[in-house]
């Protein structure tokens, strides 16, 4: 006999924020959102969900913790995380089906990306010259970058090639100083810069939560160089594709994770999508013809898997290797020794397939 399953999701926004609460954890008001039942809308308990403020108080008590410290809630039912496009609505946790194996069904995708009325194409570029100047900059980041276990000569050689670029000012967010941002290029493969992403980091090479920019938005407000009303994405990473015809083409989340892979694996040409949303079919057309190996963050994989099969790229593989570890873990994570696996992890290698370390050039811990 099957066990009646029951599937909890985060309560959807309403108009004026009436179902947002008071977080149990900092006590700021409207911020707390509440596990419900998919199927009546109930709340489970007032304590378990997720609070706004991921960097100051980053609470959050999902279904699974909950029932793990109160079974006696269960009444007899199996409790079963809801999955909506590969990624689980109740944070942290897994999919697994009884025999303990994760299972995917990419023919069950539906287009994800939505119809967009057609525009223009980008016609209007940043000077290269000001990628070329900027990785003459030091910043937060690239200081951390630096002092990873991997050969001098290959760090500095990937961050020259990935025009890796550092801000002339410092960075102040809540009153605490960062040093200098990091400016990540978005170059395609004619040479043409699109736009920069600029990201304040931590000493830990962690992410400062709450400060972003854009080499676009900045002109705009400065009035200087190309004014431009939007910019075409592009793959972090893109302008190497001419220059390693013959590497294979991996492709990860974040900018980050490309460049600490290009260094463990240097054997292949490591991309960037810079986001857990950005693997669009657009982006990926220049990628036809080349080999391509496909990497989400946990908790993406069958996200990435409908929009491969939707792109028209035929040569390509999609790794469900990080689907082991916590919600929202990376390649990068797995390398620098920071990934927590999940329950039932022993169902995974422990070691990254498809990719082979380059002993002779990478330095190991």
């Amino acid at each position: 006999m099957i066990q009646e399953s029951i599937k909890f999701i985060l309560e959807r926004y309403k108009a004026g924020g009436s179902n947002r609460f008071v977080c149990p954890q900092c006590g700021r008001k409207k911020c707390f959102t509440r596990y419900v039942d998919a199927d009546t809308g109930e709340y489970l308990d007032e304590n378990c969900g997720k609070c706004d403020h991921t960097a100051s108080c980053g609470y959050h008590y999902p279904p699974r913790e909950f029932f793990r410290d109160h079974p006696d809630r269960m009444h007899g039912k199996a409790y079963q995380p809801e999955y909506i496009n590969g990624k689980p609505l109740v944070g942290m946790g897994r999919r697994w089906q009884e025999d303990k194996k994760w299972q995917r069904d990419a023919s069950k995708c539906q287009t994800t990306e939505r119809p967009m009325a057609s525009k223009p194409p980008q016609t209007e570029f940043f000077p290269l010259s000001w990628a070329e100047e900027g990785t003459d900059r030091s910043s937060t980041f690239r200081n951390w970058f630096e002092r990873l276990p991997f050969v001098p000569e290959l760090i500095h050689q990937v961050l020259l090639e990935y025009f890796v670029g550092g801000t002339s000012y410092d960075i102040v967010v809540r009153g605490i100083n960062y040093g200098k941002a990091v400016i990540f290029w978005q170059i395609d493969e004619l040479l043409q810069v699109h736009d920069a992403k600029l990201m304040a980091y931590q000493k830990d090479g962690h992410r400062v939560s709450g400060w972003g920019n854009s080499m676009r938005s900045i002109c705009e407000k400065a009035r200087v160089g190309p004014q431009l009303s939007e910019t075409d994405k592009v793959l972090f990473g893109l302008h190497l594709l001419p220059y390693y015809p013959q590497k294979t083409v991996c492709i990860v989340e974040s900018e980050k994770t490309a460049l600490v892979c290009a260094c463990q694996y240097p054997q292949h040409l490591w991309m960037a999508t810079g986001g857990c949303g950005n693997l669009q079919a657009s982006k990926l057309q220049p990628l036809k013809g080349r080999k391509l190996m496909v990497f989400p963050d946990s908790g993406e994989y069958g996200k990435w898997a409908c929009c491969m099969k939707e792109s028209g790229i035929d040569n390509y593989q999609i790794v469900d290797f990080m689907e082991q570890y916590e919600t929202n873990t990376d390649i990068a994570d797995v390398i620098l020794g920071e990934a927590v696996r999940e329950p039932n992890h022993h169902t995974f290698p422990s070691q990254v397939p498809y990719l082979r370390r380059k002993s002779s050039i990478v330095i190991t811990k």
